[in-house]
């Protein structure tokens, strides 16, 4: 699980910036109030699972890894179309590598789930996930 953990948190900084310089280009600002408020609501769930230790711990982190993509899925998704309907070819394209990514996040979030709940093992809490605009989303004018 550290493994995934440090992938999480490598790709979602890739992700991230490759985000925020297409938003650069457009000229478009990634913080608000609703990515504020987004940010708060993810450091509550994440202090929930980090009070946690051994197999909950190795639980609750994956639940909340399965959550989470799920949620950035349909926001990347739905930002995607957006940009794609307003001729922003660059953006549409970043958000549609992020889709992708996003996509094995989860799948791969899903079946280290399904293998905790057949005993899996306990996971390091040495590594944090990336809780930057790759992991929340883009839709709150991130």
């Amino acid at each position: 699980m550290k493994g995934f953990a440090e992938k999480m948190q490598a790709d979602h900084t890739k992700m991230d910036e490759q985000l925020t310089s297409a938003a650069q280009t457009l000229g478009v600002s990634l913080e608000g109030k609703t990515f504020a408020k987004e940010q708060q609501s993810a450091q509550k769930s994440w202090q929930k699972v980090q009070s946690k230790t051994g197999g909950d711990f190795d639980k609750a982190y994956m639940s909340q890894m399965v959550k989470d993509h799920e949620g950035a899925l349909k926001v990347a998704k739905n930002a995607s179309q957006s940009a794609q309907k307003q001729h922003q070819a660059e953006l549409a394209s970043v958000l549609q590598g992020g889709q992708t990514k996003i996509q094995g996040h989860l799948d791969e979030a899903k079946h280290l789930q399904k293998s905790l709940g057949q005993g899996g093992g306990t996971a390091s809490h040495g590594a944090s996930p990336s809780m930057g605009t790759g992991s929340s989303g883009t839709s709150s004018g991130q």
